[in-house]
């Protein structure tokens, strides 16, 4: 996989791009590339999101029934499972993530709703 993003310009960059992101390794970047064709599968960041897991919905049936939000089942669970393992590592690095999340849990969000 290397030698073949090292030979492509435009696969290299992205690579080394996405790699840049604090929390992002090597695996990661490549399977983001891999998923998203090159970041061309997706027009908008929220078409990526709800793709990848990230981006709940209100579940209601009718007017007076509502139940909490949910994703769809249908969603890259291996997405969802890296992106939050990558935001975890991005808190041990990153002073200023971590700063921003202990700011939201301080204000009461859940262990892994705090980044939305």
């Amino acid at each position: 996989m290397k030698s073949i993003i090292n030979k492509n310009e435009t696969l290299s960059k992205q690579f080394n791009l996405v790699k840049s992101v604090p929390g992002i390794g090597e695996q990661t970047a490549l399977y983001f590339i891999i998923a998203t064709k090159g970041f061309k599968s997706f027009k908008t960041w929220r078409k990526f999101a709800c793709y990848s897991g990230v981006a709940p919905f209100e579940y209601s049936s009718g007017s007076s029934v509502r139940g909490k939000t949910k994703v769809n089942h249908l969603a890259d669970k291996k997405m969802k499972s890296l992106l939050q393992m990558c935001s975890m590592t991005s808190l041990k690095y990153d002073p200023q993530l971590k700063e921003y999340y202990n700011k939201k849990k301080a204000e009461g969000k859940k262990f892994n709703v705090s980044f939305k």
